[in-house]
């Protein structure tokens, strides 16, 4: 009796949390994990194979009367963030062509929801294109892009991630993206380039990895996520990716013409050779030849030009092909190459070959070096190496190429007793050793061009956004006029809320750093912050009070739950009356777009109300825009408010 009561507990237990999970996420949801569980190699590959095109469709939002033959697919996975909400009916279609991906997908809809990153939020869709792994383990090689309308006739086209960070790149207009409402559907069509995805290609890769990800808005607030394979990591900073695996149908020889797809490495080191591949499609076997011609860009050096012959057969041949650079020195350049098909010119990165062991000895060796000068020197060699280790041959690397012969030179001038750190302007990192682990940890800097020592000036701290960390960070503070010394911490990473004491002490070391090497007046700092960075300036006041005012961009006083379970560290709820009473002292600006779907505006509202309720001084900017930086009449309010009190 006492077994069958456990057990029915149990069962009972058992049940209860299948049906919560059923009431969040839908009975497609659950459906899915189930069988994904039972038969995982099925659903990790695609099928059937990819359709080739031979010529590329009519992007309009509406799929070719021609391409009818394309089969069509259907989602694996569904959640609905209104349980109650109807099922909405969504299809695919996938095709290829030698230059191109194509995506087709059409939605049982009588209109189009406009919202901030739709692709995000609703109505659009986010995409992974990727490199397989042995085993079929989590990639750290991808793309995840992001398409959708918006209200003013345009569409929204972004590299959303890339590799594991956070892009954010625009994509022009070769990349076509529509969106049409024809009889109580919508279609949303893409016709991506295959050199946007360098270096993927059908016929060169074989097989890539693969997730769509389209996202409905329901009603005001809610969404439908209708997706490839359920992944939660889709949409995740700093995270690998799952896929499902996609394989190509070869097109036959009895194509209208020959066709070919060079891939070429875009970064090498001096003495490597430069691989290149050239997938032909041939109608008959004959005798084919590739001309490079490499042009150093800052034009010192005379062109570099190699030629070789291959044979093409009848189909589908890969030709391989090594270019020597023992003649090349180290440098940025532009290749071209042609053959009888095609024609391309792309950018190639030759790196020099660098002795770190060597080099540390010599920064070593500097004894006039000022001791931040020195650390920011050795940071900046780590950094360098770490960079060389992982760097991927298909990728530029320009940024790299600078950074080497940069510590190379500055290298050479401390040995020649001069300090060039001590006397940089513009945007620079310097790094500090930390009184936590003693690691060597990074911030950026802004110095004014017309920087004087015997002049002192104000400081502006800034706290970066989710996914990114303080590189390109200060270019949201852009429109500040005025002197102003300006710095962003990375703060021990790019996604943790500034929850993490750490991070807070980082904030603060790197602000006593700046004070130590630069004329900075004390009394007058402002800590400043965008999105996640804005919770960080509400965070770091719970923390320290000697700032002289705080501007928030788009941040929020509480932190969302999904987002404090998954990160460590301290989370506070600013909206709580004894914490909104420690900022009744302190100036405040606050700019918050209505339409914001990512931090909550009715949660800075809330705040900005108390804030006024307990005597507390703030200005607050609010208007239809979404999570962005603020347009250029908030940029003028808030030059004037820092003006007001500095």
């Amino acid at each position: 009796m006492v077994v069958m009561a456990i057990l029915s507990v149990i069962l009972i237990v058992l049940f209860s949390v299948l049906l919560v999970l059923v009431f969040l996420f839908g009975f497609s949801f659950i459906k899915y994990q189930i069988i994904y569980r039972i038969n995982k190699g099925r659903y990790r590959k695609l099928k059937p194979k990819i359709d080739f095109l031979a010529e590329p469709p009519t992007i309009n939002g509406q799929i070719d009367d021609n391409l009818f033959f394309l089969p069509i697919r259907k989602f694996r996975t569904r959640i609905r963030t209104n349980p109650l909400s109807r099922p909405i009916d969504v299809t695919y279609c996938l095709a290829y062509g030698v230059d191109f991906f194509y995506i087709y997908i059409e939605v049982k809809a009588s209109e189009i929801t406009y919202r901030d990153r739709g692709f995000q939020n609703g109505d659009g869709f986010h995409m992974v294109l990727a490199q397989p792994k042995p085993d079929h383990q989590l990639t750290d090689e991808f793309y995840v892009f992001g398409f959708s309308p918006r209200k003013d006739g345009g569409a929204d086209k972004f590299i959303w991630y890339h590799d594991v960070g956070l892009s954010f790149k625009s994509l022009g207009e070769e990349v076509q993206f529509a969106v049409n409402q024809f009889d109580d559907k919508v279609g949303f069509e893409l016709l991506l380039p295959w050199k946007e995805v360098h270096p993927y290609h059908p016929w060169v890769s074989k097989t890539l990895g693969f997730n769509l990800s389209f996202v409905k808005a329901t009603g005001s607030s809610f969404l439908q996520y209708h997706t490839v394979l359920s992944d939660w990591r889709m949409q995740a900073e700093n995270q690998r990716r799952n896929y499902a695996l996609i394989t190509f149908q070869e097109p036959d020889s009895s194509i209208k013409q020959d066709m070919q797809f060079v891939v070429l490495d875009k970064t090498s080191q001096s003495g490597r050779e430069i691989a290149c591949n050239i997938a032909t499609l041939a109608r008959a076997s004959s005798e084919q030849s590739v001309e490079f011609t490499l042009t150093a860009k800052d034009k010192t050096r005379e062109e570099y030009k190699q030629s070789f012959s291959y044979k093409n057969i009848e189909g589908l041949e890969i030709t391989k092909i090594g270019i020597p650079t023992e003649e090349m020195a180290p440098g940025t350049y532009t290749v071209n190459y042609e053959t009888p098909l095609t024609s391309e010119t792309t950018e190639l990165t030759i790196l020099p070959t660098i002795n770190y062991d060597s080099l540390v000895s010599r920064i070593n060796a500097c004894k006039e070096l000022a001791s931040g000068s020195k650390t920011t020197i050795q940071f900046m060699l780590d950094q360098i190496q770490v960079r060389i280790n992982q760097a991927k041959a298909y990728e530029p690397n320009p940024e790299l190429l600078e950074s080497i012969l940069e510590i190379q030179e500055i290298i050479k001038q401390a040995e020649e007793g001069i300090d060039i750190l001590k006397e940089k302007k513009g945007i620079f990192r310097r790094a500090f050793e930390s009184e936590i682990d003693n690691t060597l940890q990074p911030y950026s800097i802004e110095v004014p061009e017309t920087y004087d020592d015997s002049k002192e000036y104000p400081l502006i701290v800034f706290l970066h956004g989710s996914g990114r960390d303080d590189r390109g960070a200060l270019n949201f503070l852009d429109f500040v006029e005025g002197e102003f010394i300006k710095i962003a911490p990375r703060a021990r990473g790019t996604s943790h809320y500034f929850a993490p004491e750490e991070a807070l002490i980082d904030v603060k070391e790197a602000m006593e750093d700046s004070l130590a090497n630069y004329n900075i007046a004390k009394e007058k700092i402002v800590l400043t912050g965008f999105s996640m960075g804005g919770y960080g300036v509400y965070r770091m006041i719970k923390e320290h009070s000697y700032f002289k005012g705080l501007a928030i961009f788009s941040g929020q006083p509480k932190v969302p739950f999904y987002i404090r379970w998954f990160t460590k560290g301290k989370f506070v709820n600013f909206l709580k009356k004894k914490e909104v009473e420690k900022f009744r002292e302190i100036p405040m600006f606050i700019y918050h777009g209505r339409e914001d779907k990512n931090c909550s505006y009715d949660r800075t509202a809330k705040f900005v109300e108390s804030l006024k309720n307990e005597g507390g001084t703030v200005e607050f900017i609010d208007d239809e825009r979404g999570h962005d930086k603020p347009e250029e009449g908030v940029q003028e309010r808030f030059n004037e408010w820092i003006k007001d009190f500095l």
